[in-house]
């Protein structure tokens, strides 16, 4: 299982990436956090990428499978409210989660880590790894803004988890 720290960094550096393409084109539909190393799910197939890749790595290693990305950017980190697309709402979700101190809060207090993230239709399936189990949350990235924390929080009180 990997540090959520190290989780969070990535998905921050995943972002970057994402939120650099002009063409808002949607570059991975699932993260595998279980093992090493992280498999991003492309259109091109399975792309494995080490956790600790920069954004700089991440684009060079998505572009066999993509084809030619746009330079990430910080430029395009600061453009806030995205578009609204479905591409950059999955985008400010890996932002989102990978700038929250909840969960590096419930990691201190109970071991939680990412498993997985996966697009869905209009939504996106977390799941969260603990001690107690594995806790599966749906993140409505339908509305806008999304509240990645607070759909956690609720569903960590429907399951009585923690």
């Amino acid at each position: 299982m990997h540090p959520i720290h190290a989780q969070n960094a990535f998905l921050v550096e995943l972002a970057r990436v994402e939120k650099s393409q002009l063409d808002e084109r949607i570059l991975c539909t699932q993260i595998d956090f279980t093992n090493a190393p992280v498999v991003l799910t492309t259109s091109g197939g399975r792309v494995a990428v080490p956790l600790e890749a920069d954004s700089e790595a991440l684009a060079r290693l998505l572009e066999p499978d993509l084809g030619p990305l746009d330079d990430p950017s910080e430029a395009a980190m600061s453009v806030y409210p995205s578009s609204g697309t479905l591409s950059s709402r999955w985008a400010e979700l890996h932002y989102d989660l990978g700038r929250t101190e909840f969960l590096v809060l419930l990691n201190a207090a109970a071991g939680t880590s990412y498993q997985s993230l996966q697009l869905g239709d209009r939504t996106a399936i977390l799941t969260l790894g603990q001690p107690s189990g594995n806790l599966t949350v749906e993140i409505d990235i339908d509305d806008y803004p999304v509240h990645a924390a607070s759909e956690i929080g609720e569903a960590i009180d429907r399951e009585g988890q923690i």
